[in-house]
């Protein structure tokens, strides 16, 4: 997420924001499996699915979050 967060930076975490105020451009953080948690920015909302993308990367990430 570099260069908005610096790598080694700690983030907390609120779980209890409704997903419905999450807009495009907001960085959130989600589980990718059982053991990684994942901060990336929203790129796009379709629904209940968010598209990501990490700000250093070229690319959005694969598949959307739910």
């Amino acid at each position: 997420m570099e260069p908005a967060i610096p790598v080694y930076s700690i983030c907390f975490v609120d779980e209890n924001i409704p997903l419905a105020s999450i807009k495009v451009g907001e960085v959130i953080s989600f589980r990718l499996g059982e053991d990684i948690l994942v901060t990336h920015r929203v790129t796009a909302i379709n629904g209940g699915e968010y598209t990501t993308k990490g700000d250093a990367n070229n690319i959005e990430d694969a598949a959307p979050v739910t």
